[in-house]
């Protein structure tokens, strides 16, 4: 996507027991991407999956074409999580809300694509703009670069008086992830503080959170 083309993501999350994990993956392979590609608007599809503790976190990130596909397929209100028959026979406290971003850069996609790393950090909302040109900026460089990364989505959410920004890039293993992480700021990063290279004095605080994902599904999640 370039030249400013609308597109949403939708970001759901749940937990189930490690033991389910597996059952619970094939389960959602077998409805969740159908009823989304059911819906027209829909543009793609990722189907998430990482150890947590005693638990296993599955997401599902989603692309939409605009609020209305989104609302069709979630009823209103459109942050409403959507659930199937047997979803409760696994989940741990299923979350009843998920998250919606706008995406602002977008570049490559998911084929060969075998690990997701999501990196969230805010800003002042007075320097939203600024921040998203020179997030842009250094995901395009890196792109370019670095043969591993097969895309990257550049994400962002108002939340009041703030602007949350995600950087949701794609590669081709988590050990490439971790070499490219090592280079671009000169040692690994920690579980404290995740900073990307480029952030600077406009940000609110420098700690950010990141999460990594194995891909467990890919459907049509293209730029």
């Amino acid at each position: 996507m370039e030249g400013g083309f609308e597109l949403i993501a939708r970001l759901w999350r749940g937990q189930v027991p490690s033991a389910l994990a597996r059952h619970y993956a094939d389960y959602q392979k077998e409805v969740g991407p159908p009823g989304y590609r059911a819906v027209p608007g829909n543009r793609g599809i990722l189907m998430l999956g990482r150890e947590s503790g005693p638990h296993y976190e599955i997401a599902m990130l989603t692309m939409w074409d605009n609020w209305k596909a989104i609302q069709e397929f979630s009823g209103s209100p459109v942050d409403r999580a959507r659930y199937y028959e047997r979803d409760f026979d696994f989940l741990i406290d299923p979350p009843k809300k998920v998250e919606h971003f706008e995406v602002t850069a977008t570049r490559g996609g998911a084929a060969q694509t075998r690990a997701v790393r999501l990196w969230r950090g805010t800003v002042e909302a007075s320097q939203g703009e600024k921040a998203l040109r020179i997030a842009a900026a250094a995901l395009d460089s890196a792109y370019r670069r670095v043969t591993c990364i097969h895309g990257y989505y550049l994400l962002a959410r108002q939340l009041e008086d703030i602007l949350e920004i995600g950087l949701l890039t794609l590669w081709d293993s988590f050990t490439s992830q971790r070499e490219f992480e090592v280079e671009s700021v000169g040692r690994t990063l920690d579980c404290d503080r995740k900073i990307q290279p480029w952030v600077g004095d406009d940000w609110i605080g420098r700690a950010a959170s990141v999460d990594r994902f194995d891909v467990l599904e890919a459907e049509n999640f293209e730029a």
